[in-house]
């Protein structure tokens, strides 16, 4: 530690975002993905 000043570790700050998914959103992400999944091979979907 480098002399002169005290360094001290800052208080964990509250996170603006929660960790995880709400529920409306990873409806979202898993409706999207079905639609990716079942079009995958059409050749008429680009």
């Amino acid at each position: 530690m480098p002399e002169g000043f005290p360094m001290t570790i800052s208080p964990e700050g509250r996170q603006e975002l929660s960790p995880g998914l709400d529920k409306d959103l990873l409806g979202l992400i898993q409706a999207t993905a079905e639609v990716e999944l079942a079009t995958a091979n059409d050749p008429k979907v680009k």
